[in-house]
C-alpha cells in the first residue's frame, strides 16, 4: 500500500531524535486546534448559514543537511480540518519543498528548488508546483541578491479551464543595514498559457480560430523588518495580470503589517493586518471563484494570535481572524472570522 504524506512525515517526526546524533539537523511541530468558523462554505452570499465549528491537527517538518559546499534543506507540512455540521467543507492539506544548494564560492551559490501544494475538500481543491533554478549572491551577512527562473504549474479541479503552466523569473534583495533593521525588495515576472480560447467582450462576434488565453504576471513588492524588543514587518506589494481573455485582466495593491511582542506572564501577541485594494480594467472580473483558493492572501485580514509555554516544549495557542472582500461589480462581499484554541507541539533540535 502506497505510503500517505501524512504517514511519511509523522516517520520523520518519530525519527527525529535519531536525526539530531547525525549531520542532518530537523525538527517538527504538532498544532492541534479547535473553535468556530462563521463562513465555512467560504460563500459570498449571506443567506447561506456557513457557521460551525471544526478541529484541526497540522503537523510540520523541516530539515537541513550540509557537507563542504553541498548543502539540501526540505519541509513538508500536512493540515486537515474536520467540520460537525457541513463535512462537505472537510479539508486535507500537503505542502513541501525541497531545495539543493552548491556554493563554488564563499559568497556565491547556485540552487535548485521543487515546491508543491496539494488541497482537497470543499470546492476549491487544487495542485500547485514549481520547479526554480536560483542564483545566490551573498558577499556577507547583511546583503543578499537572488534570481530565479522555473516552471509553475496550477491545476484547479473544480474548473480546469482556470489551470495553467507558466514560465517565471524574478529576483529578490535582502540587505540588513544594522542589526535590527533590514529592507526587502522582490520583482517577479511570469507568461500563463490556459487551456481554453480567450473570451470575447460582450456583442462582439466570434470570428473563428481565436488564439488561446493567455496572461501576463507582474508582481513587485518591498518591506521593512525591525527585530528588537518589539518584532515589526511592513510590506508593500502589487499585483498585475494582463490577460488577452474579456473579463480576466486585475490588478492589486496590498498593504501589509505585522507586529509581534511579548506580553506579561510568558505570552508572545503577534498581531498581523492586511489591506487589499483591486481594479477589474473590463468592469467586471470573471474568475472570482479562484479569489478563494487562497482567501487569507486575497482578502482585507484583520488577525490576532497568542501563545504561551506551558512546558519547554509545548505551547497554548489562541487564534482569531477577519477576512472581507467585495466584488465591485455586484457589491457581494465576502466577510470570514474565525476562532480557534489549542496547543503546539516542538520536536527536535
Amino acid at each position: 500500500m502506497r505510503p500517505t504524506p501524512a504517514t511519511v512525515l509523522l516517520c520523520a517526526l518519530a525519527a527525529l531524535p535519531a536525526l539530531a546524533q547525525s549531520q542532518l539537523q530537523a525538527n517538527g511541530r504538532a498544532t492541534l486546534l479547535t473553535g468556530a468558523d462563521s463562513n465555512a462554505r467560504r460563500d459570498y452570499d449571506p443567506s447561506l448559514s456557513g457557521l460551525d465549528s471544526a478541529t484541526s491537527l497540522v503537523l510540520d517538518g523541516s530539515a537541513r543537511y550540509g557537507n563542504g559546499p553541498f548543502r539540501a534543506f526540505g519541509d513538508l507540512s500536512v493540515g486537515g480540518r474536520k467540520f460537525i455540521r457541513l463535512p462537505s467543507e472537510d479539508v486535507l492539506v500537503t505542502a513541501g519543498s525541497l531545495e539543493l544548494e552548491f556554493m563554488p564560492l564563499q559568497a556565491l551559490s547556485v540552487s535548485v528548488l521543487g515546491t508543491g501544494k496539494d488541497r482537497r475538500g470543499g470546492e476549491r481543491d487544487y495542485t500547485d508546483g514549481a520547479a526554480q533554478a536560483w542564483l545566490t549572491w551573498a558577499p556577507d551577512a547583511r546583503l543578499q541578491v537572488r534570481a530565479r527562473a522555473g516552471l509553475h504549474a496550477f491545476e484547479y479541479r473544480p474548473n480546469p479551464d482556470y489551470g495553467f503552466t507558466a514560465l517565471e523569473g524574478g529576483a529578490t534583495v535582502s540587505w540588513r543595514f544594522d542589526a535590527r533593521h533590514r529592507l526587502l525588495g522582490a520583482v517577479d515576472v511570469g507568461q500563463r498559457r490556459y487551456p481554453t480560447v480567450l473570451r470575447l467582450p460582450p456583442g462582439v462576434e466570434d470570428p473563428g480560430g481565436l488564439p488561446g488565453r493567455s496572461d501576463g504576471v507582474l508582481t513587485a513588492s518591498a518591506g521593512y523588518e525591525y527585530r528588537g524588543p518589539v518584532r515589526v514587518r511592513a510590506d508593500y506589494s502589487y499585483f498585475e495580470q494582463r490577460s488577452n481573455s474579456f473579463g480576466e485582466t486585475n490588478l492589486r495593491h496590498r498593504l501589509s503589517a505585522q507586529v509581534g511582542l511579548r506580553l506579561p506572564w510568558e505570552v508572545t501577541a503577534v498581531v498581523t493586518a492586511a489591506l487589499q485594494l483591486t481594479r477589474f480594467p473590463d468592469g467586471i472580473y470573471l474568475s472570482s471563484d479562484v479569489l478563494l483558493v487562497q482567501d487569507e492572501e486575497n482578502a482585507n485580514t484583520v488577525s490576532l494570535r497568542f501563545a504561551r509555554p506551558v512546558s519547554a516544549h509545548v505551547d497554548v495557542e489562541l487564534r482569531c481572524a477577519v477576512f472581507q472582500y467585495r466584488l465591485p461589480q455586484n457589491n457581494l462581499e465576502y466577510l470570514r472570522q474565525v476562532a480557534f484554541a489549542g496547543l503546539s507541539a516542538r520536536f527536535g533540535d
